[in-house]
């Protein structure tokens, strides 16, 4: 299938800067290792209980609490992207202001 070509009055102007999803950049590392901070810190407290929880699973213990840990991890990382350009815009605000 052949797609014609547009003529001049049907084209879009370009943005100055088009997003490129395959590009990661230093907030999204940034991103991830806050949530693996995140996550790290709340099983550091709840592992005596989440041990306990899982015991009763035998073998398949560790699985539950591996598992929990990469749903943890990846909760508590969207959660830091969500939040983070509404508390930017937030801040920026109230500098403004000031």
């Amino acid at each position: 299938m052949v797609v014609p070509e547009p003529t001049a009055g049907e084209r879009r102007p370009r943005r100055a800067r088009e997003a490129n999803p395959g590009q990661s950049t230093l907030a999204t590392y940034l991103e991830v290792l806050l949530g693996g901070v995140i996550t790290v810190a709340g099983f550091a407290v709840a592992f005596p209980a989440l041990t306990e929880l899982t015991h009763g699973l035998g073998v398949l213990s560790t699985t539950a609490l591996v598992f929990l840990f990469i749903f943890a991890w990846y909760v508590a990382w969207v959660s830091v992207c969500v939040s983070y350009p509404r508390l930017r815009r937030w801040l920026l605000r109230r500098v403004q202001r000031s």
